[in-house]
């Protein structure tokens, strides 16, 4: 394509006869003479033109060759990236200007600026290679003769967005050290080498280059010096001693090195066990290329393929099972099982399980030493025990030792590289019978701890010394009559686990259950039951039966604990229900706030750890009665932005406020009030800008912002709890009140509180404490059949519910009633007596109550009977309440019985009022009950509600038989109350009506119709009614008490017409 614009317009024609990337050196020659083009390519002439309007000069002060720092803008989007291949004799003639560019720029000439890698005398025999894709850790290709001894040059492209990895590899001929090396670590390239008197590690890019996109890499190397360059980007290095030359086997390994071999110290993704993943293309080593997929496909390695396509997210169809972490990898997904109890690509397999009786071990003797300056260390456990040895490392030569133990219920590990040792403690608890999973990373001399995801113990390691030296594992306890176990005992005078008595010293070895022990990326669990390894791995613990001993089921746990199953067994995540324990029954750590003045706990993410999320989880129980307008429960900052999360309460509401860089949004429930004093449980969840909230069982609230919005809370830097804190350091918008299992995003701040954590500080009045007090009490559901009270003026004795509700008996002098029929009477019905009196007796029935917003009423009803009651005795009646029985609710036989949960209040007396029904005759019976103010005072630790009741009803009664097994109600003597019945009569009443205003309509319908069309005049003044006044707001009326109105006044004609 050639483009030519004098500023009159452009004149652009592409050149069709053939393709000109066949690797072949091309002749091209653009000619102008004013306005007139020529295009000439390999000697023939391609295309002639003019370019448009008059203009016939050529104004230019800068010629680019080759490409350009804009090439896209340059171009104005025809072209968008620069060229890639060769060029020679490039000349620009201009009348008396002959300028040969490529002859200035190869010897520097003031005139020239080289920008990038231009290589210059190494285009004869240049020539583009396929790229190719490593697409397993395994793939590996074999460059043979690969690298001079004295002086040389390597280039290449790559592209990954692995973070880890290892490039290039050439180790040295028999009885020399000499090594070259080119590695990805955390996301940056390094060079290491060595020419035999000393080896050098050079980070050679500034930034990462793990980010998806081709990367162009140079490494020149000419004795002691040389220089590597990332993109452009130089850095030189000199390496150590006097050697000036590498004595190599001859072999350049790409991609992985040889199985078995073993990589020097110095290039860490060995000894962690990684391999590159990804693109590179464009191998040249000395002007020369080196076709990858060549020799792949000669030596028929698996895992190439001759191609690099962009890689595509894979995390999103989560694909990895069972609580997996997935990684995006290039075009493939990474998933982390060490926290869960599978393993496999997608944790799709059971770990082998390993059972600990005390005495046994695992003993797992390396074929050779190892010996390097990086480990990643990952083991899951559970027991009983509070103390026990759960692995160690031991050199035959060194007294190098890695030990990590349980001491007193906490993770400690002791590393002693031979300058001295370091100790680090992390976690608490962790002999709760529960799996939990213990990380250890090493780099040189710095070290991590981490314990469950969470925790984290960083340090560092005493002394210069930076090599681990390895030849034996060990799990659950040393070799019994060896040397092994004192050696390593005998190191600092440290045992197993801390103990250090005779006695104590028994249960130094560990008791309980192991899994997943990954060791720079060797699952040796899995290893010890194949053969290839079985001589090299000693098991005298027993495999654990595969398949769990316990699945989930929808009572796995209590308060919407989630279930996770794993192999062996389920695990409760109590993470959004405000409990804690196995199954998520337990009280969590609670805090009060604020009873005397204002307080604040305040948990500080330390600088290195401060997340950047995406989604956040918010779960917290509270209970107060503030008043305040507006008080803070929680409140989470960002360290570098405005972005935050805050749950408050505004005028005893509950709401949540976000802001995640664009404006604050609100979430909340209005429709329930929260400062009642109950324990209320408060879920709020975040997904980029959309929102949930809810309260106890209530609805869940939704929100979705319109519009774009931003989606990651950038930087989280503190999380208050109790209030927020201002800018002077004082405490705003206080919380008064407790709190109790407060969890964000997996972090249980009021725990690390109440175990002094370091990352806590604690300000004001905050006090421990615990909800037991403000608890609901379980609801329980029980179908066992309930024992019924026949009242003192029933004659029947053959009363019964069919419908199951759990009851307490009365003659116990603890009840769980908190309304009862009858007095006197035992637990069966048929011993209770009839009383005397009238039968005018209010009907109170048979209450439990579960939670006191929560009342349900059984109605009852008196039956037909004229008999003569028998006498009973009865009490606290006053004079002129002759109808007062020995009960409350004598005279009434429940009819209906609805299933009620169980609750075991505190109950008082209610208070009653009673009126005599109007009876009919046989069959049908027509009372009328009106309950003037029975007052039910539920009383629950120490919360009170009362519930009045005030109810006039007629209702009419059926009696129809039901048939045999229907829970319709209760059978009374010989004819039957029941609800059926009552539903029929008021259907058949509806209908009625319904019929009585569709005739009513009807009427006024066809008199419309029968009246004239003309238009006539109503005087309406003299045919209204007077119509009485509403009330006033002090509840007078506008006429006179007396009857007697105001004078009337003369009203105008009220103009209406009717048509």
């Amino acid at each position: 394509m050639v483009s030519v614009n004098l500023g009159a317009g452009e004149f652009q024609h592409p050149v069709l006869t053939e393709k000109y990337n066949d690797n072949q050196w091309h002749h091209v020659v653009v000619e102008r003479r004013s306005r007139e083009i020529a295009i000439l390519v390999d000697g023939l002439l391609q295309q002639t033109g003019a370019t448009t309007g008059v203009f016939s000069m050529l104004s230019s002060n800068v010629l680019y060759v080759g490409g350009s720092a804009n090439t896209f803008k340059l171009t104005q989007g025809k072209v968008n990236s620069n060229f890639r291949g060769c060029l020679k004799k490039v000349t620009y003639k201009a009348d008396s200007i002959s300028l040969d560019i490529t002859e200035l720029a190869r010897t520097k000439h003031d005139l020239i600026n080289i920008k990038g890698d231009v290589l210059f005398d190494k285009c004869e025999n240049l020539v583009h290679s396929t790229p190719v894709t490593f697409a397993t850790p395994e793939s590996m290709v074999k460059v043979p003769y690969a690298l001079a001894q004295k002086s040389g040059v390597i280039t290449f492209q790559f592209q990954t967005n692995e973070r880890n990895g290892l490039l290039m590899y050439s180790g040295s001929v028999q009885g020399s050290s000499d090594f070259f090396g080119l590695e990805l670590l955390e996301g940056y390239l390094y060079l290491v080498l060595d020419l035999g008197s000393g080896a050098i590690k050079i980070q050679a890019s500034t930034l990462m280059v793990t980010d998806g996109l081709p990367h162009k890499v140079m490494v020149t190397y000419n004795g002691k010096q040389g220089k590597v360059s990332v993109d452009g980007v130089e850095v030189e290095y000199t390496t150590k001693g006097n050697s000036e030359q590498l004595d190599l086997d001859g072999t350049l390994y790409i991609g992985a090195a040889a199985e078995g071999s073993q990589l020097p110290r110095e290039m860490w993704v060995g000894s962690l066990g990684y391999g590159y993943v990804g693109c590179m293309q464009d191998v040249f080593i000395d002007g020369k290329v080196k076709d990858l997929s060549k020799f792949a496909e000669e030596q028929e390695i698996h895992g190439m393929t001759q191609e690099c396509h962009p890689t595509r997210h894979q995390c999103t169809a989560r694909p990895c099972l069972h609580d997996g972490i997935c990684t995006e990898g290039w075009n493939r997904f990474l998933c982390d099982c060490s926290a869960t109890g599978y393993f496999g690509p997608s944790c799709n397999e059971a770990a082998t399980t390993l059972s600990f009786n005390g005495e046994q071990y695992v003993k797992i003797s390396l074929p050779q030493e190892s010996r390097a300056e990086a480990e990643d260390i990952s083991l899951r456990f559970k027991t009983r025990r509070q103390g026990g040895l759960l692995f160690a490392t031991l050199s035959q030569k060194t007294s190098d030792k890695m030990v990590l133990t349980l001491e007193g219920g906490r993770a400690r590990l002791d590393v002693n590289l031979g300058s001295g040792s370091t100790t680090l403690y992390v976690g608490s608890g962790l002999s709760d019978d529960q799996w939990h999973t213990v990380h250890i990373r090493r780099r040189l001399t710095n070290i991590q701890l981490r314990v469950d995801r969470d925790i984290v113990e960083n340090g560092k390691l005493v002394g210069a010394a930076t090599l681990l030296r390895v030849n034996n594992l060990y799990l659950g306890s040393y070799t019994s009559g060896t040397e092994d176990g004192s050696k390593i005992l005998d190191i600092d005078a440290i045992a197993a686990g801390g103990m250090q008595s005779d006695e104590e010293s028994r249960h130094s070895n560990f008791a309980g259950q192991m899994q997943q022990f990954i060791f720079n990326k060797k699952p040796y669990f899995e290893l010890a039951q194949t053969e290839a390894m079985s001589s090299f791995i000693e098991v005298t613990a027993d495999f654990a039966d595969t398949g769990p001993d316990a699945t989930c089921s929808p009572n796995s746990c209590d308060n919407r604990g989630r279930c996770v199953q794993n192999w062996d067994t389920y695990v409760c995540n109590c993470d959004m229900t405000s409990f804690s324990g196995a199954r998520c029954n337990e009280e969590s750590i609670a805090y009060r706030f604020g009873d005397s003045r204002p307080g604040l706990i305040m948990f500080t993410y330390p600088e290195s750890e401060r997340p950047d999320t995406q989604t956040d989880h918010l779960a917290v129980g509270f209970s107060t009665t503030t008043n305040q307008e507006r008080t803070t429960l929680l409140q989470v900052i960002s360290g570098n932005s405005n972005d935050f999360v805050e749950l408050e309460l505004v005028n005893g509401i509950i709401f949540a406020l976000y802001n995640m860089g664009t404006i604050p949004h609100p979430i909340g429930d209005t429709f329930t009030k929260v400062n009642d004093g109950k324990y209320h449980i408060v879920r709020f969840t975040r997904a980029g800008a959309n929102s949930t909230i809810q309260v106890d069982d209530e609805p869940i609230q939704t929100k979705h912002p319109p519009g774009a919005q931003l989606g990651v809370f950038n930087n989280q830097a503190q999380i208050y709890v109790g209030g927020k804190m201002g800018r002077d350091g004082s405490i705003e918008a206080p919380f008064k009140g407790t709190m109790a299992g407060l969890v964000f995003n997996g972090k249980r701040v009021l725990d690390l509180a109440e175990s002094n954590d370091a990352k806590i500080t604690i300000l004001g009045d905050v006090e421990k404490t615990n909800i037991t007090s403000l608890l609901p009490v379980k609801i329980t559901q029980a179908t066992s059949q309930p024992a019924i009270s026949t009242p003192p003026y029933s004659k029947s004795k053959n009363v019964q519910s069919t419908s199951p509700m759990k009851t307490t008996p009365y003659g116990s002098h603890t009840t769980d009633d908190i309304v009862f029929t009858g007095s006197g009477c035992s637990s069966d019905d048929e011993d209770c007596t009839n009383g005397s009196g009238s039968t005018d007796d209010i009907v109170i029935p048979t209450v439990e109550v579960s939670t006191p917003p929560i009342l349900e009423v059984v109605t009852s009803r008196k039956p037909h009977s004229t008999t003569t009651p028998l006498p009973v005795t009865t009490s606290d009646c006053k004079e002129d309440e002759e109808d007062c029985g020995s009960g409350s609710g004598e005279g009434t036989t429940p009819d209906i019985f609805l299933p009620v949960p169980e609750v075991t209040p505190e109950t008082t007396s209610p208070t009653e009022k009673t009126h005599q029904p109007e009876t009919s005759s046989a069959g049908i019976q027509s009372t009328k009950s009106t309950t003037a103010n029975p007052v039910v005072d539920t009383s629950l630790d120490g919360l009170t509600k009362t519930v009045i009741y005030e109810t006039s009803r007629t209702v009419p009664v059926s009696t129809k038989t039901p048939p045999e097994g229907e829970n319709t109600g209760q059978t009374l003597g010989g004819g039957g109350i029941h609800l059926g019945g009552m539903n029929i009569a008021v259907i058949i009443g509806i209908i009625v009506g319904v019929l009585v205003a569709l005739l009513i309509l009807i009427f006024i319908i066809y008199k419309v119709k029968k009246r004239s069309n003309g238009s006539y005049k109503i005087d309406e003044s003299k045919n209204y009614a007077d119509v009485k006044q509403p009330l006033q707001a002090n509840g007078d009326k506008t006429h006179h008490v007396n009857g007697s109105s105001p004078a009337k006044t003369k009203k105008g004609d009220v103009k209406e017409w009717y048509v």
